[in-house]
């Protein structure tokens, strides 16, 4: 009896083990599903920048044609300091910049604000980290009166 009760709670605490095993596996799936998801809609968007560049159409034209002279720029990695040069010399102003980390960040020529400041009035804000749109829109549109964007919206609509 009791070599039967052990076996039972053996074969109880392999099932219990595995079936905890398989949930964590499950998890880690989708996680890094979801991370190349996000590299792959990074990159699809690099190769349209990529496109944009090559053909010499100008960021600066989509501001030009919606009226955007004077902008500000959220999120300052890679693809915010890439806006920013791409526009300098332009008719386009960036007036300042916002990012979460703006404390550990140091952008020449620009005021860099956090989320969370008051932020002056521009004619747009373009959110660059754009897997996180509609987060930050929702957040910025409390906030402002501007219209908020996603760089997405510029490099497609040039």
């Amino acid at each position: 009896m009791k070599r039967k009760v052990l076996i039972f709670a053996t074969a109880a605490g392999s099932v219990l083990a595995a079936g905890f095993a398989v949930s964590r596996l499950l998890e880690l799936i989708k996680k890094y599903k979801n991370d190349a998801d996000k590299y792959y809609a990074y990159y699809l968007f690099m190769c349209q920048w990529i496109k944009l560049k090559k053909s010499h159409n100008q960021m600066a034209d989509f501001f030009a044609h919606n009226n955007m002279q004077k902008i500000a720029i959220y999120g300052m990695e890679s693809m915010g300091n890439a806006l920013y040069e791409a526009l300098a010399d332009t008719n386009t102003k960036v007036e300042y910049a916002i990012d979460k980390n703006a404390d550990d960040i140091f952008v020449t020529g620009c005021d860099l604000y956090k989320p969370e400041d008051d932020l002056p009035e521009v004619d747009a804000i373009v959110v660059t980290p754009f897997i996180y749109f509609r987060e930050i829109q929702s957040v910025l549109q409390k906030k402002v009166t501007c219209p908020v964007i996603s760089i997405e919206d510029v490099v497609y609509g040039v």
